[in-house]
């Protein structure tokens, strides 16, 4: 036991040596719902028939340890879907729910040639069978997860979660209003809050409020229905606009096949502190909230 800890302390400074000097990027943007709904569609395109091979894996911690001995089981079987609820990806083979995947703030999951150079962080290939090509998990700061998980572990996630934009309907509004309205936390801060609403994070709560206009400062229990049902709509859009720009890339996020999203350009607010808002033309502002950095128009948001 001694030697497996020590031998994981070893790994953890030594083999990759780029962790520690990256932990302190705390407002790196990270992949988002739409991020991971992209994800998860260019990957379902690439492997859905494909039969797996024999797994390789780095043996270092993600973000807690996993037995990758039960993930021998799912070799020369095959991926018969793929789908997502906010962040999580979740796989069946032979149509069954097998396998979940989470981002975190770095990961990368995509289908690549098996004679493409390796990135730093690859910490899992898994060969495709009869094939040119393999799945690689790429991670520089391990904070995701690929991990088993049958049927009533991917219910019981889902349990635990607020209802997913991409999934709600108008029935959903006024429960999910309900929910927030009982905060008397900030409403950034609850938009943010993967049991009340999944897949919102830092950009697109920040966006999703300017759209409304609405102060991210607010409490959540001041805002009236009508607000919400404006603010709940623009989420909705939003996130259907960066999912069909294939997703929000500042830094390590790309979908399925490796290529970069293109909603960058169609952002409003977030990270364009001093910048003219593009209705009023007020200087967008940037504030902290918790650990977080949120972008705002103080004219237009009220």
């Amino acid at each position: 036991m001694i030697k497996y800890f020590i031998k994981n302390i070893f790994l953890f400074f030594i083999k990759d040596p780029a962790l520690p000097q990256q932990l302190s990027h705390s407002n790196s943007p990270m992949p988002e719902g739409p991020e991971v709904k992209t994800v998860t569609t260019t990957l379902k395109k690439q492997l859905i028939g494909k039969e797996l091979g024999r797994l390789w894996h780095s043996s270092l911690y993600l973000r807690k340890a996993v037995d990758y001995g039960e993930f021998r089981f799912f070799e020369n079987k095959k991926i018969s879907d793929i789908s997502c609820y906010g962040k999580v990806i979740f796989f069946e083979i032979e149509n069954k729910t097998s396998l979940l995947a989470q981002l975190g703030m770095t990961g990368q999951l995509k289908v690549e040639d098996q004679d493409t150079p390796l990135a730093l962080h690859t910490h899992l290939r898994w060969p495709l069978k009869e094939s040119a090509q393999e799945i690689r998990y790429v991670d520089p700061r391990r904070f995701g997860l690929i991990d088993v998980c049958d049927e009533e572990k991917k219910e019981c996630i889902i349990n635990r979660l607020g209802p997913d934009p991409f999934c709600m309907t108008t029935k959903d509004y006024l429960p999910l209003i309900e929910a927030m309205k009982k905060s008397s936390r900030a409403i950034k801060e609850v938009l943010l809050d993967q049991a009340v609403i999944v897949g919102v994070g830092n950009i697109y709560a920040s966006e999703s409020l300017f759209m409304a206009g609405i102060d991210p400062k607010i409490l959540a229990c001041k805002i009236s229905t009508a607000r919400y049902q404006k603010l709940i709509a623009a989420v909705k859009d939003v996130m259907l606009l960066a999912y069909k720009n294939n997703g929000t890339s500042f830094s390590n996020y790309v979908d399925g096949s490796g290529k970069k999203g293109s909603n960058l350009e169609y952002l409003k607010v977030f990270q364009k502190e001093g910048e003219n808002c593009s209705r009023c033309q007020t200087s967008i502002v940037r504030i902290k909230q918790g650990s977080r950095s949120t972008f705002y128009c103080p004219n237009c948001q009220k």
